[in-house]
């Protein structure tokens, strides 16, 4: 990426920085009578949060308010403005976006809600986007304990049941960066698409568009939409835009939206009255390095079409190994049942490696990689499991870690997982989605309620 401008640099303020940019979280509420404030404080002060009441802060507003908090939470930051409300008859965001349940009984509970109590705040700019959205995850949990059945993220849209919620509030690992923004697209089925994200303007990032994308390319666009948005999720970017390489020979363009849009036909979905307030402020659209003169992203459109090689930012290779490491239990356990006829479990494992071809087996066995050693990640089929070791088989052919050989077996230390694959009954799961099984037995989405 091009040398960013530093966060605090005086000439690069925001397009939009006399707004103000905060996280909220709906938690749709089952009670009959509308949940009061001293039963929601009560529940973040059992779970350590301790909050604390001011008399000046920030404060909610309306005839719709039954009541409004502001407090100062237990590790300091930015206040927290807590309100409740009487959910109107056309707030259904189990009809916006898609969700999975526990159970039919957990669904028709929040089709069902009366009240919705808000948790928001301002994340601040020196914390990680995804610790600060975990916090606040784990901070609306404990408030709506007993209270809600499922939770409304009002700045990305994404509407999750109270399962879902306990799955990422709870995981010691922060979430993935696809659960901080969703992508959405518009556009007539006959007709270009317009791609745009929501969610991101909160963590000092612009939001992003895909303006004039081909039908046939909109699965090809949101997946470059997602690894981008992933890639630079811990980066400054200034406010003019910059140029991103996220992937091998994959690149493109940041520009500021107004001028992107200039380039394109009056009638292109995104640009004219199909745009309003909620698609406003900072937002940077792609392009190709070199646009064509009515089409903005041809080149990167064609970069990411069949099977591309995206690039991962160190924070993300760190938090997903993590997430292997904390949930590999599910999957070996899983692996070790007989409830299951066909049982095939894959590991990655990141392997002591240098361009020298260098020996370090015993790096290897020991499950240590010295600072500064490069690790080669690879997939080795689980032959079995011993303890902190899992006996596999090597299914790629190294590059560097030629100590190594395709097909030969060997002692892995659970110390150097970065992933994995469970194949059960001709089901698939991975770090992200192993606590779905046996767990969730309703799935809904727009079309089907």
């Amino acid at each position: 990426m091009s040398e960013p401008a530093q966060p605090d640099a005086p000439d690069d303020p925001r397009p939009d920085d006399d707004e103000v940019h905060p996280s909220s979280l709906a938690l749709l509420c089952v009670t009959r009578e509308p949940p009061q404030p001293v039963e929601v404080l009560a529940r973040l002060e059992r779970a350590g949060f301790l909050p604390q009441e001011l008399t000046e802060g920030p404060a909610a507003e309306g005839e719709a308010i039954v009541w409004s908090r502001a407090v100062q939470l237990a590790g300091g930051g930015t206040p927290w403005l807590l309100f409740c409300t009487r959910r109107d008859p056309q707030f259904t965001p189990w009809e916006w976006s898609n969700a999975r349940w526990r159970s039919r009984e957990e669904f028709e509970q929040t089709r069902g809600c009366r009240w919705v109590v808000f948790i928001e705040t301002l994340y601040d700019d020196d914390h990680d986007p995804n610790e600060a959205y975990h916090r606040h995850l784990r901070v609306a949990e404990a408030a709506g304990e007993g209270l809600a059945s499922a939770c409304f993220d009002v700045q990305s849209l994404c509407f999750r049941s109270l399962t879902t919620l306990h799955e990422l509030a709870r995981c010691e690992v922060p979430p993935a960066p696809e659960q901080l923004f969703q992508v959405h697209v518009v556009g007539d089925e006959n007709g270009p698409a317009w791609l745009h994200t929501h969610g991101l303007r909160r963590f000092d990032l612009p939001d992003l568009e895909l303006l004039q994308v081909p039908r046939e390319r909109t699965d090809d666009a949101h997946t470059a939409l997602c690894w981008l948005t992933a890639y630079i999720l811990h980066d400054y970017i200034p406010s003019a835009g910059c140029d991103v390489a996220f992937g091998v020979n994959i690149e493109t363009r940041l520009k500021p939206l107004p001028a992107a849009a200039d380039q394109l036909p009056a009638d292109t979905p995104g640009t004219g009255a199909d745009r309003d307030a909620d698609h406003g402020g900072w937002r940077l659209a792609l392009t190709d390095l070199a646009p064509a003169e009515t089409s903005l992203c041809p080149t990167l459109l064609q970069q990411v079409q069949g099977d591309p090689i995206f690039w991962l930012s160190t924070e993300e290779n760190d938090r997903r190994a993590r997430l292997a490491r904390a949930r590999f239990g599910l999957a070996a356990a899983a692996f070790l049942s007989t409830q299951f006829e066909e049982r095939h479990l894959a590991v990655k494992i990141g392997v002591p490696a240098d361009s020298e071809g260098t020996n370090h087996q015993a790096l290897l066995a020991a499950g240590e990689v010295p600072e500064g050693l490069n690790r080669e990640h690879m997939w080795f089929t689980v032959l079995a499991l011993r303890g902190k070791f899992v006996r596999g088989r090597l299914d790629n052919t190294p590059v560097y870690a030629t100590y190594l050989a395709e097909g030969g077996e060997y002692d892995l230390p659970l110390s150097l997982l970065s992933g994995f694959t469970l194949r059960v009954d001709s089901q698939s799961y991975d770090p992200a989605t192993i606590t779905e099984l046996d767990i969730v037995t309703l799935r809904t989405d727009r079309d089907h309620q």
